[in-house]
């Protein structure tokens, strides 16, 4: 045994776990249902386990005591050959759980009446853990029906995970065994493949139901109780502490006497958590993850316009493709119920928020492109699309493309599909020809720099589109002649109204994505590419630099 046996002394879990379990003190338990998920090796028909749950019951387990098996046979999967998996369901009364957790520190669970391996156990110290509300707890994608006061949770931890390390070095395994336990138990495995491994004893709190409310007639919140018909009512305590921008900005605590108790609480920005708290017995008897109130619903309607915008894009065989965007107008919005009068809300809302975007854009999300010499056009369609999804999602207030090789079809193929009608469209391209840009006749226009030929090209493609252009809003720079600078990176950039800019580079120009290995990814300084962007923008609000512009 190493020093993670230090951690938390197993006899600990065991008398604790003892006392909770006494008749009345969370509920009236009889004995435990417990649920393993084994696996069996073809190599020595060893049985290992994979999970194992045992929730505390009221009865006589009577419908546990047919055949365990939930799985009719053993199940294989095809990314784990050599292994076999299975289920099964059974009742034990609490000294024989008890006893049972005496040995599994030493690696060995036999409850069910054949040996059943396991890593080397370590107990850790116990937890409650309260019902989803705003948020969803992860342990409860394993816990059993935990949706009213919440359960007391021990835990023994397979430190070392041996015998399934298959599942964490090829995640598909897990992915493949997940829906078939699923299919007889419901148990999220493979969102909360940490668990694998363990043994998890639960104790849901049954001797009285509470709930938390918003009061209708004062500030603050009521508390309603009701005691199991078993228990005798004793004398329980309620607090209940609001949190507003990492501080508390209200508390308050009450004896449990009535079947409703008043928490008085100011009306004020925050999250409220509650606990209710069993001082005989020295136990939460409930408690609940942060709870928000509704006291203001802001409506924003956004109409569907009911022309749509129409163009048509040329391919390089000659033909052209239809398009049609349905356009959304700018949203109205009205509010019911008065906001809270808080002149430091505002302020405050935008610094939390600004953290928090700061937060996520350390979380670099990417796509990564792999094509092969036989998928690229459909791989190019992909990651066009994937750009289109980001200027839907994000592209209401403004979207600009920064590329050097943009050319008129990589903005129909892009800009020209956002559905928010009037949206900020901007485009700037360092007027350079990329190898896969489509074939125009050459110019007939009367510039003689290579730069001003091309301007004159996506022009006129774009002024020979057939379009009513219904709700588009788009300008077309390129950088032209000594004017403005070079450059060479590609940038996604929508602007955000008192926010960051949100910004993805591309890894290639738009007429490449997908074509060749290259990664779009949000970038973490998006408000410095934007600045950067505008800087070099209004460089080049000249007339030699506009390629095209709607309205």
């Amino acid at each position: 045994m190493n020093n993670l046996s230090n951690i938390w002394d197993p006899k600990k879990s065991v008398a604790e776990l003892t006392r909770l379990s006494a008749q009345g003190v969370l509920g009236f338990y009889s004995g435990f249902e417990i649920t393993e998920i084994f696996a069996i090796a073809d190599a020595d028909q060893a049985v290992y386990n994979v999970f194992t749950i045992a929730v505390a019951v009221e009865g006589d387990g009577a419908s546990l005591r047919g055949t365990p098996f939930l799985s009719d046979k053993p199940v294989s999967l095809k990314s784990l050959p050599g292994w076999k998996f299975g289920v099964q369901r059974y009742f034990k009364t609490t000294p024989e759980l008890i006893s049972g957790l005496k040995d599994i520190v030493n690696g060995e669970w036999k409850l069910s009446g054949q040996l059943m391996k396991c890593g080397q156990m370590i107990a850790m110290p116990p937890a409650f853990v309260p019902p989803n509300s705003s948020e969803r707890i992860p342990l409860n994608r394993v816990l059993k029906n935990n949706f009213w006061n919440g359960s007391h949770v021990f835990e023994w931890v397979d430190s070392e995970k041996g015998h399934l390390r298959n599942f964490f070095e090829e995640p598909k395994c897990l992915q493949e065994l997940s829906p078939l336990i699923n299919a007889w138990v419901p148990l999220e495995l493979a969102s909360l493949s940490d668990r694998l491994g363990n043994l998890i004893v639960q104790l849901s709190v049954t001797v009285v139901m509470t709930g938390f409310s918003k009061s209708q007639g004062a500030d603050g919140l009521v508390v309603q109780s009701a005691w199991h018909s078993k228990a005798t009512p004793r004398l329980l305590r309620v607090s209940c502490e609001v949190e507003w921008d990492k501080s508390l900005v209200g508390y308050a605590s009450e004896v449990v006497s009535t079947s409703d108790t008043f928490l008085s609480l100011p009306d004020t920005q925050g999250t409220a958590q509650g606990v209710v708290w069993d001082d005989e017995n020295r136990v939460i008897l409930a408690a609940t993850v942060a709870l928000h109130f509704i006291k203001t619903i802001s409506l924003n309607i956004t109409p569907t316009d009911p022309e749509p915008r129409l163009f048509a894009v040329p391919q390089k065989d000659g033909t052209n493709q239809a398009v049609t965007i349905q356009l959304q107008s700018q949203g109205i919005s009205s509010h019911i119920g008065a906001p809270l009068q808080d002149p430091a809300v505002h302020w405050t809302q935008r610094r939390i928020y600004d953290e928090e975007l700061a937060r996520l854009l350390k979380e670099r999300s990417f796509i990564q492109y792999l094509p092969n010499p036989n998928n690229q056009r459909a791989e190019h369609e992909r990651a066009l699309g994937h750009i289109r999804d980001l200027i839907s999602q994000y592209g209401s207030t403004g979207a600009w493309l920064w590329d050097p090789f943009l050319d008129a079809l990589d903005v129909l193929n892009t800009l020209a599909h956002c559905p928010h009608s009037n949206s900020d469209l901007r485009a700037l391209t360092a007027a350079e020809r990329s190898p896969c840009a489509l074939v125009v006749a050459p110019s007939t226009g009367a510039s003689t720099t290579a730069a001003g030929a091309f301007i004159d090209e996506q022009r006129a493609i774009l002024d020979g589109i057939e379009s009513n252009w219904r709700g588009l809003k788009l300008e077309f720079r390129a950088k032209h002649g000594q004017v403005g600078w070079a450059f060479h990176d590609r940038f996604l950039i929508f602007p955000q109204n008192k926010k960051a800019a949100l910004v993805w580079s591309l890894g290639t120009s738009v007429n490449s994505l997908g074509k060749a290995h290259h990664i779009l990814q949000k970038v973490d300084n998006g408000q410095m590419i934007l600045e950067a962007f505008q800087g070099l923008w209004d460089a080049l609000y000249k007339p030699e630099c506009l390629v095209w512009e709607k309205p």
